[in-house]
């Protein structure tokens, strides 16, 4: 399990869901900056993209759980 995963997994439901809104800031505040100047390391979109696509399957994978177990 990687440090972004064990970070993950420590949080409670409300953490996880700040989390995943900082993501998507994050990704708004990136694609906004790639459109009006110039962007120099377009890696950093990707990781955030993958970040946030990992805080939402660990959103599906423990909450769901939750509702239906």
């Amino acid at each position: 399990m990687n440090k972004a995963a064990r970070e993950l997994s420590s949080l409670d439901r409300q953490q996880l869901q700040e989390k995943i809104e900082l993501y998507r800031q994050e990704i708004f505040r990136l694609r906004l900056a790639a459109v009006t100047s110039y962007h120099k390391d377009f890696s950093v979109t990707k990781k955030a993209r993958k970040n946030l696509a990992r805080a939402l399957t660990y959103w599906r994978q423990k909450f769901s759980e939750a509702a239906n177990g």
